[in-house]
């Protein structure tokens, strides 16, 4: 509920001069410490509990590919609710991508080859034999070495699944003090393939 252009100067991405700024959307937080950074001091809440929690999206939600400065590409999804062990709805919040505890990344941490014969593998993709160890945060979704198969998975799984007659759907995942953690759903957060512009399999 911060507005942005001063929290945009509490995380040092502004001056009291103005500029511009990229603000990243992401699942909330349980808990926002105290903090003095440029003359602004941020005051400690705690808005949820750590622990289990359960996730839905609505089933009207949709996705779309959008392109971000510099060229990359990011899906854009409906963000799904997040209800803590009471049933209190975790508040959406937002980022500038630019400290350590809440800067997204994507760590290809370890490798290792499949036969030529294991399941998954196709011959005209000779990547999609390597079995990635990788950790990430994207939209404050975590991933902690997870195993994922390069290439796009054949029958990739929702993230989130839509909810039934108002009823949050209930999940594995959890909140913990810097996202929300999935344990499972590598593949369903990040496809790790390469594309080929002649045969109109990039991202437009």
């Amino acid at each position: 509920d911060s507005q942005v252009c001063t929290a945009a100067i509490h995380s040092g991405v502004l001056t009291d001069a103005g500029g511009t700024a990229t603000v990243y959307g992401r699942l909330g937080l349980p808990r926002f410490e105290r903090c003095s950074r440029y003359t602004l001091t941020s005051d400690e809440r705690q808005v949820a509990n750590a622990g289990a929690v359960m996730l839905s999206v609505p089933s009207s939600g949709s996705s779309s590919v959008f392109k971000l400065p510099g060229g990359s590409r990011r899906l854009f999804v409906t963000p799904p609710t997040v209800l803590d062990s009471s049933g209190a709805q975790v508040p959406q919040a937002f980022h500038f991508n630019n400290l350590p505890h809440t800067q997204e990344y994507l760590w290809l941490k370890d490798w290792d080859v499949s036969p030529s014969t294991a399941s998954g593998v196709r011959a005209e993709r000779p990547w999609t034999r390597i079995e990635a160890t990788v950790s990430a945060r994207v939209a404050g979704m975590e991933l902690h070495d997870e195993k994922m198969r390069l290439g796009r998975p054949e029958d990739p799984l929702a993230l989130f699944t839509a909810a039934q007659s108002g009823q949050a759907q209930s999940t594995q995942c959890r909140l913990g003090e810097y996202g929300v953690i999935c344990p499972g759903s590598g593949a369903a957060m990040v496809h790790l393939d390469f594309c080929q512009p002649a045969a109109q399999t990039c991202l437009a």
